[in-house]
């Protein structure tokens, strides 16, 4: 350090008398000098370029360049002002000084000193990917890879390459690149008048220049490889040339690059091709070159260990890790650092992307509850940091088992309604095959709000659940246990009480694993004659097959009216008039409480005394309709007559829907992990499907999976009641997907139906059509209890999504009388139509309308028979009741049918063909003069009636369930009735 000090004293004195040997040192001007060192002091940088910037004491703006010698020393003169000065080297960071210099007139010099920080340049990135399961292939460039072309993807993947514009399209080369593994190559070798082209169309971001690396060997110079920019020319070639550079500006915006190889028609010479690798699309203007790089050094990573160096000293951007199968599981990554010249370091170190080996792994959870009770149906969550996330649902014993579960730290949660969710306290690390077992704490809320009226009547709230572990509610008053609830009310006893005392009433909830809190209240008794009654008293009337109740409000205030019927809480309404539409019998007492409106002082919810009175219902008796007879004859041992009654439902079989059958879109939450999407069928839109079976549910398949389809009945603005609930497996078939009700549910009186699909883990998972206008095929959910139109989301479609609905080609669902039951119809036969004798009991078929019954009368001697048809009902009570006569289908003023049993040619039997007998779907039946065919199932219900005019029909039962059916043959008023077989 001490000479080289001495040699700065020496060459200031050398510059100075340079200077002024030569002239340079005049008068307004002043001499400058100084040197430019590396990083470490010592080591003097030659070429760098020091640059003053300024206004001189003329006033006018001058900039002077002076470049370093050898020994890293500049001097020179310049003019006297005030200067910017910095000092720049290519791979260097500039150094500037940090105040402005100030170079005044008649001071002779200024001595100034730079150091300059080499810059190390990194690789611009490293790229690993599997090569085989036993290898892992590492690669790296100097450039940027989103505008760079290596081909060292062993393909034209990463770019949008356009290679069928020519005959010959180009191929990747492994023998001849420039750079790495790969490059691209011609293919027309040998092909007379052959042209291979291939060309890409690269959005530049910057105005600079683009490059690549050619070679070419071939017939000199008739053979030609060429380069087009945005259809311009830009540079060809021929003969035997090696690996080039080729270099050409480049502006903004996109731009077409194209390279074709074009033979004559005739010498082939060399490999008779040419070959691009290193294609830079773009590159800032001046780019720093690597003008003391050596080497690469790669090291390996696994996640959260230390890297490992695997080389050194590599030259190559390429390389083949050979240890990869024998590795562990985890996550792996590769890293690669430039190493300088001379006392230059190392670049920072550049990562590629995690490989994954082996990273997944069984996680199973065994769960308990503190009630005794399997947690069948919990829903368990894994979650965790990285975004991997699991879901499932514990089986009826509480186990779970998930497979290919991503190695890594979890939460986990479960969820049961009616229990505490259970929240790891702690992050599980599930590295391997884990299990974990937990007890899930049932919820015991006590509850929010307890009110006494002054009359008795307690009620009280509590937060919403959806758990049946809650048993019941215990009331105690005055310390003294009074009885139990299963509604959230409850009318004190307060025969004993004194009025103006104050009591203490006491609530809490009861559950399987025992008791909540209890809430207390307050209260002062007041007699219910201290509020007044209606003031005409309960009334009642009879209207149809239902009793009308009645009564008139005094002068007041009221929430409505509490009714009973035979003891037993009936309803409540805010009206004068209540309608019990409950079918009933003999005598029924019915009683009335008005409840009042006014302060929670007591006040509120106050109830006058009980008015009573007995309504007497008459006997549900009604009689069967439709009572039809016909003569048949089927052989001279079997005829007689034929006996029908009951409805004769035309066949159903509808699908019910909203959307149009065109696919439009697939909805769904990308940012939700669940959907829930759901159409709804109002009551009134149910009417003629009332006791239907809801059999089918069909959605277009858009997305392979597991669903879940739910339906409830009940709810306008969300779904009610849960009837039926199964999982549904599509395979993305974009096709309708038709899923079986198991078993089907049958359509009720008065009540909507939704029916609501629901998906976890795809994004978009739900079809839909344009929307159809209807909002009832809209609605939409992320939770499954929050619904909403889907248009609240600016989503403008129909849910692709249907039910179908049947009544099995002519069964309804009977729905049932209360208080009685149809036990059933007496028929009863008379030959002179005076004297009638019961010769048949028929039993009532639950869900069936319509009968048939045949009486041989082959061996009776009469010409004319008649009929008469009862039913026949037992009471709750054990009373009975046997019904008028059924009037007849084409006369209801008619109470019997009467048939013509006259012998005549008619008897005879029909010879008709019924083939094939037993069918799997299509028949056929033959007959000269063939009119009417019928079908019927075991419960003699009509399921097909079909005209005929000619000699001949066919039937397609293939709808039809397997089983034994019957086939009814009817011509010029001749009747056959024959069995038929339909195998599944």
């Amino acid at each position: 350090m001490k000479g080289r000090v001495m040699n700065r004293f020496l060459r200031f004195f050398a510059a100075l008398a340079f200077v002024l040997m030569g002239s340079k040192l005049s008068f307004g001007r002043v001499l400058v000098y100084g040197e430019v060192d590396e990083q470490d002091l010592v080591t003097p940088i030659e070429n760098a370029m020091v640059t003053f910037s300024g206004v001189d004491v003329a006033g006018d703006t001058v900039v002077y360049h002076i470049t370093t010698d050898t020994q890293g020393y500049f001097a020179d003169s310049i003019n006297a002002g005030m200067y910017r000065v910095w000092a720049s080297a290519e791979g260097y960071v500039t150094d500037y000084q940090p105040d402005s210099l100030e170079v005044v007139e008649g001071e002779y010099f200024y001595g100034l000193y730079f150091v300059l920080y080499e810059i190390y340049h990194p690789v611009q990135y490293v790229a690993a990917r599997h090569f085989t399961n036993d290898l892992v292939r590492v690669s790296w460039s100097m450039h940027e890879p989103q505008l760079y072309e290596d081909f060292e993807t062993g393909d034209f993947s990463r770019f949008n390459w356009i290679n069928n514009i020519s005959d010959y399209p180009w191929v990747i080369d492994s023998l001849h690149a420039y750079e790495g593994a790969y490059c691209m190559k011609s293919s027309c070798e040998g092909q007379g008048n052959g042209l291979s082209q291939i060309e890409v169309s690269v959005y530049v971001p910057m105005e600079g220049q683009m490059c690549f690396f050619s070679k070419i060997s071939s017939e000199s110079p008739w053979d030609m490889g060429r380069f087009y920019l945005d259809g311009v020319k830009k540079m060809e070639c021929s003969g035997e040339e090696g690996w080039t550079e080729h270099q050409f500006d480049i502006t903004v915006g996109e731009h077409v690059f194209r390279w074709t190889y074009q033979k004559d028609a005739s010498t082939d010479l060399g490999d008779d091709c040419f070959y691009v690798d290193g294609i830079r699309f773009y590159q800032e203007e001046g780019a720093k070159a690597e003008r003391s790089f050596q080497y690469y050094d790669l090291f390996r990573s696994r996640f959260e260990e230390e890297p490992v160096m695997m080389a050194s000293h590599l030259t190559d951007t390429v390389f083949m890790d050979m240890n990869w199968s024998s590795l562990p599981w985890g996550q792996y990554r590769w890293g690669v650092s430039c190493y300088y010249e001379g006392n230059r370091g190392h670049s920072d170190t550049i990562w590629s992307a995690y490989l994954d080996k082996d990273m997944v792994t069984t996680f199973e959870i065994y769960a308990t509850t503190n009630v005794g009770l399997a947690p069948a149906g919990a829903v368990v969550t894994l979650s965790s940091q990285q975004g991997h996330e699991y879901e499932g649902t514990l089986d009826a014993n509480g186990h779970l088992l998930l497979n290919n579960v991503y190695r890594d730290n979890y939460d986990l949660t479960v969820h049961l309604d009616g229990f505490v969710d259970y929240v790891s306290d702690s992050t599980l690390h599930v590295y391997g095959p884990t299990q974990v077992e937990i007890e899930l704490m049932e919820v015991t809320n006590s509850i929010d709000s307890l009110y006494v009226s002054s009359t008795g009547w307690a009620m009280w709230t509590m937060e919403p659940m959806r758990s049946r572990d809650l048993q019941h509610f215990e009331i105690v008053l005055d310390g003294t246990p009074v009885g139990t609830s299963m509604t959230n009310d409850f009318q004190f006893d307060v025969s004993g009480l004194t009025e103006g005392e104050t009591y203490m009433a006491q609530v809490r909830p009861v559950y399987l694993s025992g008791p909540g809190e209890w809430r207390t209240c307050e209260w002062i008794y007041r007699p219910c004659s201290n509020y007044s009654g209606s003031t005409t008293g309960l009334e009642w009337s009879l209207h149809n097959e239902a009793l009308q109740l009645s009564w008139t409000y005094p002068e007041g205030d009221f929430v409505g009216a509490i009714l009973y019927r035979d003891g037993s809480y009936l309803g409540f309404t805010d009206a004068d008039s209540f309608l019990d539409e409950s079918v009933m019998h003999g005598e029924v007492t019915y009683c009335l409480r008005l409840v009042y409106d006014g302060a929670l002082d007591g006040t509120y919810y106050s109830m006058s005394c009980e008015e009573c009175v007995t309504a007497v219902f008459p006997a549900y008796c009604d009689p069967p309709t439709k009572l039809d007879g016909i003569r048949y004859y089927e052989n001279e041992e079997d005829y007689g007559a034929l006996i029908s009654w009951g409805e004769r439902p035309d066949p159903i079989e509808q699908w019910l829907q909203y959307d149009n059958g065109i696919y439009a879109n697939s909805l769904g939450g990308d940012g939700e992990p669940r959907i829930f999407w759901a159409i709804r069928f109002g009551a009134d839109e149910l009417t003629e499907y009332a006791g239907t079976s809801l059999k089918k549910v069909s959605l277009y398949d858009v997305a392979a999976g597991t669903y879940q389809l739910w339906i409830y009945v009940g709810g306008d603005t969300a779904p009610g009641t849960l009837v039926r609930s199964q999982n549904m497996v599509l395979d993305n078939a974009q096709a309708w997907h038709e899923e079986t009700i198991s078993p089907a549910y049958i359509i009720p009186e008065n009540e909507p139906i939704w029916i609501v699909v629901g998906q976890q883990g795809m994004a978009r998972p739900a079809a839909a059509c344009e929307d159809m206008g209807d909002p009832d095929g809209r609605w939409v959910s992320l939770d499954g209890t929050t619904w909403t139109d889907m248009h609240t989301f600016n989503m403008h479609y129909t849910w692709m999504l249907r039910a179908f609905v049947t009544n099995q080609a002519g069964r309804m669902e009977v729905l049932a009388k209360d208080g009685y039951a149809l036990q059933q119809y007496n028929l009863y036969r008379s030959f002179d139509n005076t004297d009638y004798e019961q010769v048949a009991s028929i039993p009532a078929v639950e869900s069936q309308l319509y009968y048939e019954y045949r009486d041989n009368l082959a061996t009776d001697d009469h010409d004319d028979v008649y009929y008469r048809l009862t039913a026949f009902y037992l009471a709750d009570d054990g009373e009975t009741c046997e019904s008028d006569y059924a009037a007849t289908l084409n006369n209801p003023d008619q109470n019997y049918v009467a048939i013509d049993l006259t012998a005549t040619d008619e008897n005879q039997a029909l010879d008709f063909k019924l083939y094939p007998n037993p069918t799997n779907g299509l028949i056929t039946i033959e007959l000269e003069g063939l009119q009417k065919v019928m079908v019927y199932n075991a419960l003699g219900q009509v399921l097909i009636s079909k005209e005929a005019d000619g000699s001949s029909l066919q039937l397609d039962l293939s709808g039809f369930e397997g089983g034994l059916y019957w086939v009814k043959i009817i011509s010029q008023n001749r009747i056959a009735v024959k069995p038929l077989v339909i195998s599944k």
